[in-house]
């Protein structure tokens, strides 16, 4: 446990300037005041106001877009992340255009080397900033000599100390920069003043930045509170037991639990099997659930680390989030295991603002495969988007997550990983060889992108370049490691169990009506490999999130060896039989829909909440348009002889009837999509045809739809078609 603070401030009075701080929203910041926000936890609790605004730019592979005029997102699991930019100037790269008032609150690069990199503040000429890119990230040396301001983890450069800037900040990058940057940032509202950055630092702002060093290297001690209790409880087996019930107002400053005195296979299960629920103002459903290990940031485990908002020093677990609550708060803990566990807690509580029903509410909810209402815009052209939270309807901040990533490949697939990673899921033909390559023959977990979409955001106003670029490290580093916001509890060589977190504190997201978090995840769940967040959040009072309680069986079944499936060519009573053993075959989603007639769109469909191996390589060209709609698909003739075409669909509720033709010959029946659920449809015969031109051209007509179809958009998805002997 790092040492308490007693010589650095009076813990009271801080939290009471902080709450008066953001109350009051002043239209005039100090730098002080600025650097403050990098370790305040109570600015989270104040409702954002219109105009406030957070994102970050990155050298993010510029293929990544999205089409206006089709609708689609194109290219969205382009990786080369290492040299996108707004625009070249000649040979300088421009790394950022921010207007103002604003701040920079990180900037974080895995290669940054001796090409100068130069901060214009203001429209000046002059940069205020002009040295070599990797002397930004060097702590030892002035302006920038703050070690918790200022640290590499694991290979990554981060850089905490606040720019800011009045009217505007442009960043440039000279030639032989590097590679790899994010920039995050805050804009606030009009009216706003802040002092502009000149390269120097006053008396008081440094005094300032050795206050931020100082709380940051023992992670903020314990918050300010007016009273605590501790309170040991038994949780019978299949039961819950309230642990707090408050009545009026109030604000949760920490909540405290010893580690029981289990072995650790057994604590780690523990921490699975009990739960916490938290309840605010007499609400039905609550806004905080979670398994106890994830509510503390530990994901799966006692894992130890320390971080400003949680952490777990090896005796006790933390959580410092501060909660307020207007008319009361009820803290209930689960217990879903087949024996009674006996749990001790301390609840710190303190007095909220002066108008605690004004004030954001503390949410913080555990998931596995949450794709929201929507679940198959992440299959089709957004793949591999995975969500990492979904709020719609209400206001808020978005202050991070705490990912556990479940890779067991070396436990089941150690023999045979050669093998394997040739069956690995395709992607759009058009993705560059190279680029295939390299992320999909590759067997750990990480190489996504994080992406934040504010208010609606058609494109996102965050957009990564890598899992672990975002939690604060580069280059898949398995190296333990923790800090005030980014952290990496548990990880063995990128296998099995991995834990990490990022805590947006000072650049927390600010939302007005929506938000939307995701994280690539380019290989699916059969992979296997699992993703579980936590994700933390504030929400205006009185609004509910969409989240509810998980079962058991999604918290625990990492405990089970994972089942190899058979490979689906030698699977019989699968959708594919034995019919593809020995022919030809062909993928849909590799082929590129021609002489398109009416209103029909494609994409990409990557069908994992289905059980992707029932499809041929996992994946299906899907189409969404009007009925009559109409397109051609070429495929090759491995010689001039007939030869038997066979069609591998799918089925759905939503899905139309097609109608075909092969090389102008209609085909020998129709096709009819409709099923209660999505299922692959089996064998299909198109017929035998003779190839012209040494190819198969194949017409595919929306015909219509089955009378149990509603709507006129119809859906259709084509898995594979194979090529055999008459």
């Amino acid at each position: 446990m790092r040492p308490s603070l007693p010589s650095i401030m009076c813990r009271c009075a801080f939290v009471a300037a902080a709450f008066c701080l953001a109350q009051a929203a002043p239209r005039t910041y100090t730098y002080p005041q600025l650097v403050q926000r990098v370790y305040d936890l109570q600015q989270l609790v104040h409702a954002p106001k219109p105009g406030e605004k957070s994102g970050c730019v990155s050298s993010f592979d510029r293929a990544s877009r999205y089409n206006e005029q089709t609708g689609l997102y194109e290219n969205w699991f382009a990786n080369s992340d290492g040299g996108g930019h707004i625009r070249k100037e000649g040979e300088d790269t421009v790394m950022a255009e921010l207007e103002g008032p604003g701040v920079i609150w990180r900037i974080w690069s895995a290669r940054a080397t001796q090409g100068h990199v130069q901060f214009f503040i203001d429209g000046a000429q002059t940069p205020v900033i002009d040295m070599p890119f990797e002397r930004l990230f060097d702590n030892t040396k002035e302006p920038f000599a703050y070690s918790n301001l200022n640290r590499t983890m694991a290979r990554g450069l981060n850089f905490f100390i606040p720019i800011p800037y009045q009217k505007s900040c442009k960043i440039v990058l000279k030639k032989g920069w590097g590679n790899y940057f994010q920039c995050t940032y805050t804009r606030f509202p009009e009216g706003t003043r802040v002092p502009s950055f000149d390269g120097r630092f006053s008396q008081a702002d440094r005094a300032a930045l050795e206050k931020a060093q100082a709380i940051i290297a023992q992670r903020g001690g314990a918050p300010a509170q007016e009273k605590s209790f501790q309170k040991t409880i038994s949780v019978p087996a299949g039961k819950t037991t309230v642990l707090a019930d408050i009545a009026g107002a109030g604000l949760i400053t920490q909540i405290e639990l010893t580690a029981p005195a289990l072995e650790p296979e057994q604590l780690q299960r523990a921490l699975r099997e009990l739960t916490v629920a938290i309840y605010w103002d007499g609400e039905a459903a609550p806004s905080v659930w979670a398994p106890l290990g994830d509510f503390f940031g530990s994901g799966f485990g006692a894992n130890v680390y320390q971080s400003l908002a949680a952490g777990f020093d090896g005796g006790k677990f933390y959580c410092r989030w501060p909660m307020p609550f207007a008319k009361g708060a009820r803290v209930v803990i689960g217990n879903d295991a087949d024996k009674a566990h006996a749990l001790s807690f301390r609840i710190s509580t303190g007095e909220p603002p002066e108008n605690p029903a004004k004030l954001l509410r503390f949410h913080a909810k555990w998931h596995r495969n949450h794709f929201g209402k929507d679940p198959q815009r992440y299959f089709a052209d957004r793949w591999p988007d995975w969500p990492l939270l979904l709020l719609d309807g209400a206001q808020g901040r978005f202050c991070g997550v705490s990912l556990h990533i479940w890779n067991p490949f070396h436990v089941w697939n150690k023999d045979h990983k050669n093998k394997y990673e040739a069956k690995l899921p395709p992607v759009n033909v058009e993705l560059p060889e190279k680029i295939q390559t390299e992320l999909l023959t590759r067997w750990w977990w990480g190489e996504g992108d994080e992406k934040f979409f504010v208010d609606g955001e058609k494109f996102p106003s965050t957009f990564g370049t890598g899992s672990e670029d975002y939690f604060g490290y580069a280059w898949g580093t398995p190296a333990v490691f923790d800090s005030h916001s980014q952290n990496q509890p548990r990880n063995a060589d990128n296998i099995g169990h991995i834990v990490v977190s990022r805590w947006h504190i000072a650049d927390n997201v600010p939302f007005q009506k929506s938000f939307e978090a995701a994280i690539e995840k380019y290989h699916g769940d059969n992979w296997p490999l699992l993703y579980a967040a936590t994700a933390f959040w504030y929400q205006k009072a009185g609004t509910a999130d969409d989240y509810d309680a998980r079962p058991l069986s999604d918290r625990l079944d990492y405990l089970t060896q994972p089942v190899v499936k058979p490979d689906y060519r030698q699977e019989t009573g699968s959708a594919f039989g034995n019919d593809i053993a020995a022919r030809a075959r062909i993928e849909c989603e590799n082929l590129k829909p021609l002489n398109v007639q009416g209103d029909i769109r494609f994409s990409t469909q990557r069908m994992d909440p289905w059980d992707a191996q029932r499809w041929s390589e996992g994946a299906q060209l899907l189409g969404k348009g009007k009925r009559a709609a109409a397109f051609t698909l070429e495929i090759p003739a491995p010689d001039a002889q007939p030869k038997r075409l066979r069609l591998y669909a799918t089925k759905a509720s939503d899905y139309g009837m097609l109608s075909f033709e092969v090389n102008g010959q209609k085909s020998e029946a129709d096709f009819d999509g409709y099923a209660g659920k999505v299922i692959p449809s089996g064998a299909f015969t198109l017929g035998v045809f003779t190839p012209q031109n040494g190819k198969f051209s194949i017409r595919v007509t929306l015909a219509g739809a089955n009378e149990k179809v509603t709507g006129d958009t119809l859906l259709l998805g084509l898995d594979m078609i194979s090529i055999s002997e008459p």
